[in-house]
């Protein structure tokens, strides 16, 4: 029968998963979902960076051939679980693109802290098939956090970007449900009590949408240069990947499966650069 595992992402350098088409005046904008506009990473971008850090880890099997790359590439584990390059061959994983479960964002008081909402908690609920709490509902201009958060300003509201929000109380149940879907030992335990706040639909729709990093390439010589503004998640946003498959592949997969990765383009510039969590398995199978 098959297994479900969950891969969390935590972009550690700004990534950019585009769509090869311009956007107005953005030539190079990220890949969004159609229904929410919210940013996404492709399942074949997913795939192929983890089939790419699989592969690279059989080098010392390979080294000693002339083209180490395409005898890795023809490696019998490899191809059970990717299937071929050209894709001539059944894969044994299904992957699923890369959604957004926390966006991070510049705050007036305490740096920066993680944004979600209830849509994006649901959404991810339903990924790793868990009863999601019943949360707070915030209205467009309020925000749920922590009483002693490092964002409160006078224990009064929360300045994110240019956007201040008035603060409603706590959302404990929220926060420990996150954590519960962890390792224990995650890092991120701490980053979710520290600085994940609870925003509207609204709010979140319009913050993922709008406080992107841009960055412009020039491909002309600087005294007649062109600026080509590429779209970037920022670094610590939250993603997340559901894989499905038969549970020997899964288990090859996992038992490798890298502490980084690198997702997207520009990663000779430093870009996308991913810590990989897996949820255990435990959180993610169906009921």
């Amino acid at each position: 029968m098959p297994e479900q595992r969950t891969l969390l992402f935590q972009t550690l350098t700004s990534l950019h998963a585009g769509t090869g088409q311009p956007r107005g005046a953005l030539k190079n904008p990220l890949l969004r979902e159609s229904d929410t506009r919210w940013p996404v990473v492709s399942a074949s971008t997913v795939k192929g960076a983890l089939r790419k850090q699989m592969r690279d880890a059989l080098y010392s099997q390979y080294e000693a051939s002339d083209d180490w790359k395409n005898q890795a590439n023809s490696d019998p584990q490899l191809l059970e679980v990717f299937g071929t390059q050209a894709e001539t061959s059944p894969t044994a994983l299904t992957f699923g693109p890369a959604r957004i479960l926390a966006f991070p964002l510049r705050s007036a008081h305490g740096i920066w802290g993680l944004i979600t909402c209830p849509s994006a908690l649901a959404q991810f609920a339903q990924s790793i098939s868990q009863p999601l709490p019943e949360l707070p509902q915030p209205e467009k201009t309020q925000v749920f956090c922590d009483s002693e958060s490092p964002f409160l300003i006078e224990k009064k509201v929360v300045i994110l970007e240019d956007i201040e929000l008035g603060f409603q109380g706590a959302w404990p149940e929220g926060i420990q449900w996150l954590q519960a879907q962890l390792p224990a030992e995650s890092e991120l335990q701490s980053t979710l009590s520290n600085r994940l706040m609870l925003v509207s639909d609204t709010c979140f729709n319009l913050l993922v949408q709008s406080k992107t990093e841009l960055f412009d390439f020039h491909t002309q010589p600087k005294e007649n240069k062109q600026a080509q503004p590429v779209e970037f998640l920022p670094a610590e946003t939250l993603l997340y990947t559901l894989i499905t498959s038969e549970p020997a592949p899964l288990q090859t997969l996992l038992s490798q499966c890298p502490e980084y990765i690198h997702l997207g383009a520009y990663q000779s510039l430093g870009k996308g650069l991913c810590a990989v969590i897996p949820l255990s398995k435990e959180k993610t199978d169906h009921v």
